[in-house]
């Protein structure tokens, strides 16, 4: 039990916004060439060349973009989004991470997965339509042509912003979700998806958990209609789920104006980034604070970043401990065998529970998202209430 108390809980990196990753779906998806593009002789794709994913719509080629946008295009460059090579251990939506073990070697790998990794999956899903999730994941692979490339924030016109994974923009807007086009971008990828629909079920409209709302305890009763014990929420693919309520959202800042510096070219024209990176990678980035917190300093910025964190670690340890606790009290209960299978039935359930409230109010940013946010602030203390109510039934 101690190991799956800790499972999906785990130490986080430090990282301001937890950054890159919001962003990064903003972003994360913009940036690769696909491995189809043909080269000059020179060895450089050449521009005008596209990607085709066998679609009534073919996913550009970034290249195709490189001299209408030469900065922001060179900017992906230098992240290391175009070459896939191990060389850019941290790029995101690499393709070759699915091409190696150690990515899955604590899951299986589903063709799911894809929808964040490669900007084919939208095209591929109007072609197989609901075959493409039952799909081998081997077959599937091997149709993947490019990672994410800019077509899955912009389409096939960068420059413009374009949700090309259409069911999460749907699913927000039939849960009731008031956001910008910007911010849903980056909800492809870092909003919570439902795990038990979107490696099984064929219909995207059933992909996104955005459908119901963001209530953690609508969350967690849908899980139990679907007879999910222990859902899978990893802070880093929900975001948006902290992000959206809380003081920043509220005040209109999206992911991109806290992630994607800000720059100026030769002629003194100005252009984001496409880095996608949060202060801890970039400490740059402070001076975009600046852009709302207009009478403070970038020092005052990183004193105030430092106290959120600070205040965040605060509250979520003892949560993190009131499960332990818990998770400790059923492994003694179970060497002893002192309690009944129902009742040990009743204390793991309690035990997921409380593991769901401590997910789902942790934050990949350590609290900068969640700021305000009440109803994921008060995460922790329904996790802590949770836990208690399984110590209490194993005393």
């Amino acid at each position: 039990m101690g190991a799956f108390a800790q499972m999906g809980i785990g130490k986080k990196k430090a990282s301001l916004f937890a950054a890159a990753t919001l962003v990064v779906c903003l972003c994360g998806l913009l940036a690769c060439s696909g491995t189809n593009a043909k080269t000059t002789d020179s060895g450089t794709k050449a521009a005008n060349e596209t990607t085709s994913v066998s679609s009534s719509e073919a996913v550009l080629d970034p290249y195709a973009w490189k001299d209408q946008y030469p900065n922001q295009f060179n900017s992906y460059i230098d992240a290391g989004y175009v070459k896939y090579s191990d060389k850019q251990p941290n790029a995101h939506g690499k393709v070759n991470t699915f091409f190696s073990g150690t990515h899955f070697s604590s899951m299986t790998p589903e063709v799911g997965c894809f929808r964040c990794h490669t900007s084919q999956f939208g095209p591929m899903v109007e072609i197989y339509g609901e075959d493409l999730i039952s799909m081998d994941f081997e077959t599937f692979r091997r149709e993947v042509k490019v990672g994410v490339t800019c077509y899955s924030c912009h389409g096939n016109t960068p420059g413009e912003m374009v949700v090309a994974n259409s069911w999460v923009s749907e699913a927000a807007s039939k849960g009731g979700i008031e956001t910008s086009t910007e911010n849903l971008v980056c909800a492809q990828c870092h909003s919570l998806p439902d795990w038990g629909a979107i490696t099984t079920n064929g219909d995207p409209s059933t992909w996104s958990m955005l459908q119901y709302g963001l209530d953690p305890d609508t969350y967690w009763e849908h899980f139990q209609s679907k007879g999910i014990n222990d859902p899978v929420v990893p802070p880093e693919e929900s975001e948006f789920n902290s992000y959206t309520g809380s003081i920043m959202d509220k005040a209109g800042a999206t992911c991109a104006d806290c992630h994607m510096s800000k720059h100026k070219d030769a002629s003194g024209a100005e252009y984001s980034g496409h880095t996608f990176q949060g202060v801890t990678e970039n400490e740059a980035l402070y001076e975009n604070c600046l852009s709302c917190h207009k009478n403070s300093t970038v020092n005052e910025r990183k004193t105030a970043v430092a106290t959120v964190k600070e205040e965040y670690a605060q509250r979520r340890a003892p949560a993190q401990a009131a499960i332990d606790e818990l998770s400790a009290a059923i492994e003694t209960a179970i060497a002893s065998n002192s309690i009944s299978d129902s009742t040990l039935k009743q204390a793991q359930q309690i035990l997921s529970k409380a593991i769901f409230y401590l997910n789902y109010g942790s934050d990949w940013g350590d609290g900068i998202h969640i700021m305000g946010n009440k109803p994921i602030e008060e995460c922790f203390d329904k996790a802590i209430a949770t836990a208690n109510e399984g110590l209490g039934l194993l005393s």
